[in-house]
């Protein structure tokens, strides 16, 4: 039987058989959970020695120590990637400060060549100027001051 889901959907069970396996899972789970602590406890208080007749907890503790210098003397996994990534974020600020750099640069030579251009069509008409007046001005040539052509 399907049960009641938002219209035009397709529910295959119902609510509360939906309700009873969860709590049916979670009653599995919570029973291995205490098979498991009971377990741990019975290994903890059953004394038991090793070959060289030391209680079982001496090697136990001695492993778990030696684990414990290891793992602290090794960086944790993801410090390498953490610089990384810390040395990325680093790099991308810096292009986009030197991209900002640029930005600015580039207006500033905008504004200049603006500036520039009344000062270029001056010079243009100046030497306009100069090539008129230098041919209005011309030295007489040799030949045209005796009259010969």
């Amino acid at each position: 039987m399907a049960g009641e889901g938002p219209p035009g959907e397709h529910v295959p069970y119902s609510a509360a058989s939906a309700a009873a396996a969860f709590s049916t899972a979670t009653q599995l789970w919570l029973n291995q959970l205490k098979q498991f602590t009971d377990l741990t406890h019975a290994a903890g208080t059953t004394p038991w020695t090793d070959t060289a007749g030391r209680p079982g907890t001496e090697p136990a503790r001695e492993v778990l120590e030696y684990l414990r210098s290891m793992a602290e003397q090794r960086p944790a996994p993801t410090a390498h990637l953490d610089t990384f990534l810390q040395e990325l974020r680093a790099k991308r600020a810096l292009i986009e400060a030197l991209q900002m750099q640029l930005t600015a640069f580039e207006q500033q030579m905008d504004m200049l060549e603006q500036a520039l251009k009344p000062l270029q069509e001056w010079g243009r008409q100046w030497s306009t100027v100069l090539d008129a007046i230098t041919e209005t001005i011309a030295p007489p040539t040799p030949n045209a001051s005796r009259g010969e052509s």
